[in-house]
């Protein structure tokens, strides 16, 4: 069994994680696959936003969400942003230590 980030596995091309890899719970800077991300949340959640962009040229902008009412999701994105201003900031303090 191997010990690996979550980046190294969209390197390594697989769409879903093997059953080797042991997820570590880190923050990293570099970008994860979306459909590893996506199967780490199943099961997991209460009710759900996706924002993201659809593969190919157009890239064209991409929303889902489990929730029918537009307020709910408007609050829902905007708790998502303030949490990570709020990661970001502790992360900019630690570093500053």
């Amino acid at each position: 069994m191997r010990l690996v980030t979550d980046a190294s596995i969209e390197d390594e091309g697989h769409e879903a994680p093997p059953k080797n890899i042991i997820r570590l719970p880190v923050i990293t800077t570099l970008n994860l696959d979306p459909d590893a991300v996506m199967q780490e949340a199943m099961g997991k959640l209460e009710c759900v936003v996706v924002v993201g962009y659809e593969m190919g040229e157009d890239g064209r902008e991409y929303f889902a969400s489990s929730i029918a009412d537009a307020g709910t999701n408007a609050w829902l994105l905007q708790r998502a942003i303030w949490l990570l201003n709020k990661q970001v900031d502790e992360m900019s303090q630690e570093s500053e230590d």
